[in-house]
């Protein structure tokens, strides 16, 4: 036999003969309990009640439920007074009653005491949050008609999911964890398109699915910081979900109401994250990472997990997102056959080694991945505050770069040159310059080091003639401002991020 608890309250009140009906199925009785147990056929029976509602009832239900055949219930005793002391008690007989069960329940409220329902909503509501596997757990309500021949038992469970739903909805918008979301979907999904075929194929099929796993797939890339799959494309995860919640607003109306709110809340998390519709067309331009529009959705990533309090993955994604900003082109597109890993490898030592600006996330990112194995520790307000002034600053560096147009794509750091003219020592205007590096045809070479301005003079002089397509002077506040160009990836006045290898700047 199939085993389940029914649980059920008993009240002081004067019930009144009426048909019950459920499912099909009627009985003629004054009690639900009995009526729920005619149909279900429970394996257990549990009893909630006061001392005065067992006087009043208990014994009369007892005996009608042995008359049945019936399991012999259990009593279960609850407080009448409402002072806090009496409520922790209902609240721990109640919960231990649900806890308990190793099968399914159908918990029936309908001749609850007072606030004995409110409670029993809360106790499920505790028991499904806490235990790491509470049983499956039914809701009905007995509407009592007293001038009808018949009386509905009415299933409640749809507004129980909703709790459940919400929780899981909530601690997705908090944590980024959307198991508990899209088990429950997925299965309202497959019902609804179940409800679809057996009906006719009336109306469009049910698109609730699409939403199920395009939570699935943005959580597992927001959880292993998957950056490319979360943010590049048409085919992000972030625009996928974007897309699914537009797609099924109507059909979450239409079945759970209450999640429409919720639905708006993801929506506006995700947005910032997801690729202008205008420029979804290609992996050019603004598609790229390295872009402007590209760095804006990885400054809201880093935000979205410092608002989630995943310290790590945000200063992940500020250092990578620091390090992409006017990046080449095979080195920022992370998760396509463009990106070249070996190249990635040199742009990553070279921001290491930025000579007197040395990598400003090395700190923070050093402390946290070390796990706190140091004499003393940060604390958490130490990340906090660093974090944030880092974002900070990383975003100026964004806003600085979105006057100037970015390098199409093509131009790699094996187009850059860098030729070092600086001295460490007092020098006189005839004091020769280094001989020119290997300079491959139209690559942009950068002047640096310290130096009179007159020997900067020369430098641009010397170049003139080289396969050089531009020229540029590093300046360690802003980067490569380019100063001459005849090619048409560089720009007179452009600023380049860039840094200077080890062993070329004095």
């Amino acid at each position: 036999m199939f085993k389940r608890r029914l649980i059920s309250f008993l009240g002081t009140g004067n019930y009144g003969e009426t048909d019950y009906t459920f499912a099909g199925k009627t009985c003629p009785t004054k009690y639900v309990a009995q009526a729920l147990a005619s149909f279900i056929q429970p394996s257990e029976i549990c009893l909630i009640a006061t001392e005065e509602a067992w006087s009043l009832h208990g014994n009369a239900l007892v005996q009608k439920l042995s008359d049945n055949k019936h399991p012999v219930p259990e009593q279960v005793l609850v407080p009448t007074g409402g002072g806090p002391q009496q409520l922790w008690q209902m609240f721990a007989a109640i919960v231990e009653v649900i806890r308990t069960s190793e099968s399914p329940v159908l918990l029936d409220i309908t001749h609850g005491f007072r606030m004995q329902p409110f409670f029993a909503a809360s106790c499920i509501e505790y028991v499904q949050a806490v235990l790491p596997n509470p049983p499956l757990i039914r809701v009905v309500y007995g509407e009592y008609r007293k001038d009808e021949a018949e009386s509905p038992i009415w299933e409640l469970t749809t507004f129980l999911d909703v709790l459940s739903w919400s929780r899981s909805l909530r601690l997705f918008l908090q944590t980024g964890q959307a198991d508990g979301v899209v088990k429950p979907t997925e299965q309202l999904a497959r019902d609804l398109s179940k409800q679809w075929a057996t009906s006719g194929m009336q109306g469009g099929e049910p698109q609730l699915l699409k939403l199920s796993k395009a939570l699935q797939r943005f959580s597992d890339d927001l959880t292993t910081i998957r950056t490319g799959s979360l943010l590049i494309g048409n085919h992000s995860s972030a625009n996928q979900l974007a897309c699914a919640i537009a797609q099924t607003q109507i059909e979450v109306r239409q079945n759970l109401p209450a999640l429409a709110l919720a639905l708006n809340q993801i929506t506006k998390m995700v947005t910032p994250l997801k690729e202008d519709d205008a420029r979804l067309s290609a992996k050019e331009g603004d598609a790229r990472l390295s872009a402007p529009a590209g760095q804006q959705r990885l400054l809201a990533l880093a935000r979205l997990y410092q608002r989630m309090g995943r310290y790590s993955e945000a200063i992940s994604i500020l250092r990578e997102g620091w390090i992409t900003l006017n990046a080449p082109s095979n080195a920022d597109h992370p998760g396509t056959n463009e990106f070249d890993d070996n190249a990635r490898k040199e742009l990553d030592a070279a921001w290491s080694r930025r000579g007197e600006h040395p990598d400003p996330v090395s700190e923070v990112r050093n402390d946290i991945l070390h796990a706190g194995f140091k004499k003393q520790p940060k604390a958490k307000k130490w990340f906090a505050d660093h974090l944030d002034r880092l974002l900070g600053i990383w975003e100026g560096k964004i806003n600085e770069s979105t006057s100037a147009p970015t390098p199409i794509k093509g131009i790699c750091m094996e187009k850059i040159v860098f030729y070092s003219i600086g001295v460490d020592r007092p020098i006189t205007p005839d004091e020769p310059l280094p001989p020119l590096p290997d300079i491959p045809r139209g690559a942009l070479v950068v002047i640096e080091g310290r130096a009179p301005i007159w020997r900067y003079g020369r430098a641009f002089h010397f170049l003139h003639g080289s396969p050089a397509g531009a020229v540029a002077v590093f300046d360690p506040r802003l980067g490569a401002v380019v100063v001459a160009s005849h090619h048409p990836n560089w720009r007179e006045g452009q600023v380049i991020d860039v840094v200077v290898p080890p062993g070329e700047s004095d």
